[in-house]
């Protein structure tokens, strides 16, 4: 018990230094510009371009905020989550429907299979809409690192269903790997570094286990197993 509260204290400590940090930067650039133009530093072309790094980083402010005020809540609140049976084609399905725009952006297409025991009526007992959350947080992320091809594969290996999303990048830095599902941990075209973190949080409050690995033949797979819902 001891040993468990003192990991406890340090991931508080952790999470309270990397947010500190995360929070810092939007708020200088906030800051700088704004007093730049107050104090009319800034002149013409560079008013709009001061006034345009204020609403960015004010929008990436928000949504640091918002990722951490959800992350709290996945950890202590139990009434978070609105339970009910829900049905993994649908959701992979509306999961794509949401990433469309992203994928057209990037001249991406998407494979998605189910194996010959996976396709059929498979339910996972979960919150629908945080499930989803989930699916395009790691689906929206192997976005930023593909190619060519985003894979999303569903089976059932016996009692579980395992969904597989497989992207041919250039895979994650060994370094980064362990610690890919981690709090304010970002690759190179990361945004908050809470992302994948959430998505852990859900599926785990949903009963299930997410990993991450390099594939021999380049690129990253996450693999996400549920069990299966009677």
């Amino acid at each position: 018990m001891a040993k468990k509260l003192d990991a406890y204290h340090r991931a508080q400590r952790e999470f309270t230094q990397n947010a500190s940090h995360e929070l810092k930067t939007p708020l200088m650039s906030i800051s700088g510009y704004a007093e730049g133009i107050r104090d009319e530093v800034f002149q013409g072309d560079k008013v709009k371009k001061g006034l345009d790094v204020i609403i960015q980083e004010s929008n990436r402010l928000g949504k640091i905020v918002a990722e951490m005020t959800l992350l709290a809540k996945l950890d202590s609140e139990d009434g978070i989550f609105q339970w009910s049976s829900v049905n993994v084609k649908d959701i992979v399905s509306e999961t794509i429907e949401r990433i469309y725009p992203l994928l057209t952006k990037r001249g991406l297409s998407v494979r998605t299979t189910f194996t010959e025991d996976a396709d059929q009526q498979l339910v996972i007992h979960a919150d629908r809409d945080k499930l989803l959350q989930a699916l395009i947080n790691v689906v929206g992320n192997s976005v930023k690192y593909a190619k060519r091809q985003i894979q999303i594969k569903v089976s059932l290996i016996r009692n579980d269903i395992e969904i597989s999303i497989t992207d041919d990048g250039d895979g994650i830095p060994e370094t980064l790997l362990p610690h890919v599902f981690h709090r304010f941990v970002r690759g190179k075209d990361g945004e908050t570094g809470l992302g994948l973190a959430i998505s852990r949080a859900i599926v785990e409050r949903c009963g299930g286990v997410i990993t991450a690995q390099n594939l021999d033949t380049g690129g990253a797979n996450v693999m996400m197993r549920f069990p299966v819902s009677a």
